[in-house]
């Protein structure tokens, strides 16, 4: 009987990772309000400085394993970057399994409440790839984010958390994804935990043929929901990309681990992940832009 049950569940759970759940559409509180201002934001988005950055962690660094000193060059770099900026980035170090030290790097902006909306992305790649698309092309973005909000005076509802995450491929002596953020989120006490009410890791923003917004079976889809929704908004005004929602059947992410709904967005498949030819050349630019048009709606808004 309990075979019998488990094959059930197997095949069960196969059937939403190849079709995914539809999720229900968020409705972004005040969206009417902001929306102007953050349409008004769109036009100053600025893809040669995506780009330059994406173009630095992919050829004057590369490779940047988890733990190397290449992955903490890329820390320092995204550090002094936002500094440059005016915003006041904190390093939080942590141990990987292998004994060496990791760094994230974390960046609150004030909002109107304490309550925490986290904008993540990683610094690490696998060993031999440059990373450009994974994950250069989210701290890129994170990095423009940041100008944006700090030289416009963005007015976020929520504080913000700008967070690049130094462990989240794979690595020996750890089975899955999302290493240093769950040692980020372990480090905090449970009232700072309480105060975080979604996350969007942004992954693989410039090479694909969809759109993915997505969350696991884990936890609610609010997040997932509302950036599709927005998804759905901006792209009738473009190029109306397919856009694929449902759940990502993975171990949880770090984030879900402690019930914060998360939004999982990337564009797939990518055929150059984990590979040499990982480079800025192979990223399509509208891409990145569609993604960062969507954090500027989502921003603003209340959760």
């Amino acid at each position: 009987m309990t075979s019998n049950y488990s094959k059930l569940l197997y095949m069960f759970l196969s059937l939403l990772f190849l079709f995914g759940c539809s999720l229900p559409e968020g409705k972004p509180q005040h969206y009417e309000k902001y929306s102007k201002a953050a349409a008004g934001m769109e036009r100053h988005i600025n893809l040669k400085h995506i780009m330059r950055d994406v173009d630095h962690l992919a050829r004057a660094i590369g490779p940047r394993p988890a733990g190397s000193v290449k992955a903490n060059a890329a820390a320092d770099w995204f550090k002094e970057r936002l500094l440059e900026l005016g915003c006041f980035p904190q390093t939080h170090v942590f141990e990987l399994p292998d004994g060496r030290e990791g760094q994230n790097i974390l960046c609150r902006i004030e909002g109107r409440t304490p309550k925490v909306i986290v904008i993540a992305a990683h610094l690490d790649t696998v060993e031999a790839s440059p990373g450009a698309n994974d994950d250069a092309s989210g701290l890129a973005l994170i990095i423009e984010l940041a100008r944006l909000i700090k030289q416009y005076k963005l007015q976020s509802q929520n504080t913000i958390l700008l967070a690049a995450f130094g462990a989240e491929e794979e690595i020996d002596g750890f089975s899955g994804h999302t290493y240093s953020s769950l040692n980020y989120l372990e480090s905090l006490p449970p009232e700072a935990r309480r105060e975080i009410v979604g996350c969007i890791y942004l992954d693989k923003l410039g090479v694909g043929q969809k759109l993915l917004i997505r969350n696991t079976i884990f936890t609610d889809s609010q997040m997932a929901g509302f950036c599709l929704g927005l998804a759905k908004k901006i792209s009738q005004l473009g190029s109306n990309p397919p856009i694929k929602y449902g759940w990502l059947l993975s171990l949880p992410h770090s984030f879900e681990k402690y019930d914060i709904p998360t939004a999982w967005i990337e564009w797939a498949p990518d055929p150059y992940m984990h590979k040499s030819d990982d480079l800025p050349e192979n990223i399509v630019e509208k891409k990145i832009m569609l993604v960062a048009r969507i954090i500027l709606h989502v921003l603003p808004n209340k959760f």
